[in-house]
Formats: structure tokens, sequence, C-alpha cells
């Protein structure tokens, strides 16, 4: 006895309007921003128009999913689905563009709100953060902060601004704190406003993680005079190179 089933291909299959919409990176996005206060915190910054804060958990949403540009997570942000969620009316893309401006003016008070939080629930397991900076080529109008200076992701003829970023280590590994500064600055320059940044957070006898970039004698002088600890990299020069 022989049976016989009728094969269906993906030619049947015909195009139409609907569209998906990562649901769960919003359902993150807004979990995220609760559990550590920060619709709170953003929602005082802008108190006309649109709730900042929804802006910028919307934005974080499609950033989970697709990493494009402001305008790609505008037409995000258009969905039907999404807006109805959100409560917003139709808006320019003009708008998010003045959204990532509010909040790069108050990235300070942001980011210490967050910390504080995170210390707050974690703090008595944190004995280790670590220390790390990054270039950012700046293509488009130039900003103030963009500069010409040591590229570390192969730009050396563009503008850039460097990053720091301060994390907790393992099994956290939660960042802490984050700091802009001008495309030429070195890395231990960098590491001193990023250590000013959290040090009055954390407690005494926290170890500072760092590379042999940001190793300078007066930093590793204001971590022990802080009561705090530091485990770095000798900088290396060409004798040490041939010695190894």
């Amino acid at each position: 006895m022989s049976c016989k089933h009728k094969a269906t291909g993906t030619w049947r299959i015909k195009p139409n309007g609907n569209k998906s919409v990562a649901v769960g990176n919003v359902l993150l996005s807004e979990a995220f921003f609760r559990k550590y206060g920060l619709d709170r915190e953003i929602s005082k910054l802008k108190a006309k128009g649109i709730d900042l804060s929804k802006l910028a958990e919307l934005m974080v949403a499609y950033k989970l999913g697709d990493n494009f540009s402001i305008f790609k997570a505008h037409e995000f942000i258009m969905e039907p689905v999404i807006r109805e969620r959100f409560g917003l009316y139709e808006f320019n893309v003009k708008t998010l563009y003045r959204a990532v401006e509010r909040l790069g003016q108050n990235r300070e008070r942001i980011v210490a709100a967050f910390r504080q939080r995170v210390l707050k629930e974690y703090g008595p397991q944190i004995s280790d953060v670590i220390f790390d900076w990054t270039s950012l080529v700046y293509f488009g109008y130039k900003p103030e902060l963009a500069m010409r200076g040591h590229s570390k992701d192969g730009h050396p003829e563009e503008c850039q601004m460097t990053v720091g970023v301060a994390q907790t280590a393992k099994p956290l590994c939660i960042p802490i704190g984050l700091t802009v500064m001008p495309g030429n600055t070195h890395d231990s320059k960098h590491m001193v406003h990023s250590y000013e940044q959290v040090k009055d957070d954390l407690r005494k006898d926290t170890t500072m993680i760092f590379d042999a970039g940001a190793n300078c004698k007066d930093i590793l002088d204001q971590i022990v005079d802080d009561r705090n600890n530091f485990l770095t990299r000798k900088k290396l020069n060409k004798s040490d190179d041939k010695l190894f």
C-alpha cells in the first residue's frame, strides 16, 4: 500500500503588507527602564510634548534588534502597534534627533541615577571595576569634541571622539560609568575623568582594573589616597621588547 503526499512549495507564498515588530525588545526595554528608575529620571528632563522617557525606551528597543540610523528608528516607532502601545501620535523624525540631543546634554545625570540604583542593589557584591576606552570616528557635521588623535578603530585620518566605560567585573558585568572626551584625549587623562565619575559611589577597598595606557603615577596615587586598590599593566618600552 502506498500513500502519496502533495508537496507544498514556498513558491505558493504570496507577499502581503504585514510587518513583524519585535515586541519582546519593547517589553525588555520597558522593564529595564522601570527597574532602574530611568523612566522617572528621564521624564523630568522634558516638561512639554512627548514624554522623553518613552522616546528613549523605544530607541533602546530598536537598537536591541536593528542597529541603523535614527531615521530607521523613527520608522520603527511609527508602526501603528508601537504607537498605540505607547500612546503616541505621529511625529517628525526631527523629534528623535532633538530627544537624542537632550539625552546627551543630560548624560551625566542619567548615568549617575542608573549607577546609584545599581549600587544600591548590588553594591556589596562589587569588589572590582574595569575601565576601558575606545574611539569613535565622526562623519558629517563636526561637533566640538571631534578631534584627530590616536585612532583605535583604524581611521587615523578622521576626526573622532573618545568614549570611556566603567563596568563592574564578573559576574555582574554592569556598566556604571560613561565619559565622552575629545578625540585627542590620551587614556591616562581620560582615566582621571572616568575614575572621578564613579569613585564617590563605590565602597572603599574597591579594585580598579585598567590597561597600561592609563597607567600613570598621578592616577595611581589618587586611587591609593582614596583607599582603593588598582590592577594594571606596566608600560613597556623597546628594551622590554628585546627582553621578551
